[in-house]
């Protein structure tokens, strides 16, 4: 006697699962402008530096207790990249005349971010010292330096005209990078999708064989029985290689949960 079919549910990977989407956060561009009164006559004397700068800004973190910013050399590079802008563009603003904003110039520089801030300060300043104090007392700019979600930092500032006056331009970058949040394996979404494409490509293969095997008089064929052998192993297969695609499913999606919550505390 003939074997009778062996037919196995088949669990289609398509449609049956999801990945979370994960995103940048970039902060709200909610600041006022810091214009600092002049302080000196002879600004051009005074040496201000960015590490200075960086210094004065941790110490009022320091003060209430929050660990110091570290000094991140894209962050910098951001930073050196907006001042070099306003300067040439003689404009003042968090967003640029041509729409750039601080998570753009983050982007430029190759900074992977969770979350980006950005303060600017313009006019005379007698040191660094004198330029932070006119952001702490500017409420955005001050809850910016003191912010528990910021890790890093970079500083610019530079001398030079703006308006026909010589003056200050400073900007500090903050940021967090991704690595702060766990890793989401992008090869593991690469390897998932490569599956699931098989996965699609063998439904039709083991649909053909069904049918074949279903339709009227096929069970008196010769070859019945190596057909319902070959259905069968192609299904064992399909259901095999489906298992290992909703375990990398679950795995990578775990990646994405974890991330996502990781994401949400600097929202």
């Amino acid at each position: 006697m003939l074997r009778k079919i062996i037919i196995i549910t088949i669990l289609f990977a398509s449609g049956g699962w999801g990945i979370a989407r994960y995103f940048e956060i970039e902060n709200p561009k909610t600041f006022k402008r810091v214009f600092s009164s002049v302080k000196i006559a002879d600004s051009v004397k005074v040496n201000i530096s960015s590490i200075d700068i960086v210094e004065e800004t941790n110490k009022e973190r320091i003060s209430i207790g929050l660990p110091p910013l570290s000094i991140n050399d894209q962050l910098s590079n951001s930073a050196s990249l907006k001042v070099d802008d306003m300067i040439n563009g003689q404009y003042f603003d968090h967003i640029s005349p041509s729409g750039e904003g601080v998570s753009d110039l983050g982007s430029k520089v190759g900074y992977e971010y969770v979350i980006m801030g950005e303060n600017l300060a313009l006019g005379e300043f007698v040191d660094a010292k004198d330029i932070v104090n006119a952001w702490m007392n500017s409420p955005g700019h001050k809850a910016n330096i003191l912010s528990q979600k910021y890790k890093e930092i970079g500083v610019s500032v530079k001398y030079a005209k703006y308006q026909g006056k010589n003056v200050w331009f400073a900007v500090q970058h903050f940021g967090t990078s991704r690595s702060a949040c766990p890793i989401i394996d992008l090869n593991l979404k690469k390897e998932i999708d490569s599956l699931n494409r098989e996965l699609k490509m063998e439904e039709g293969t083991i649909e053909t064989l069904k049918q074949d095997l279903q339709s009227p008089g096929a069970q008196n064929q010769p070859t019945y029985e190596s057909s319902v052998y070959l259905f069968n192993s192609k299904v064992d297969a399909y259901n095999n290689k489906l298992n290992s695609s909703r375990e990398k499913i679950n795995f990578y999606n775990d990646q994405v949960r974890k991330f996502n919550t990781c994401i949400a505390t600097f929202q």
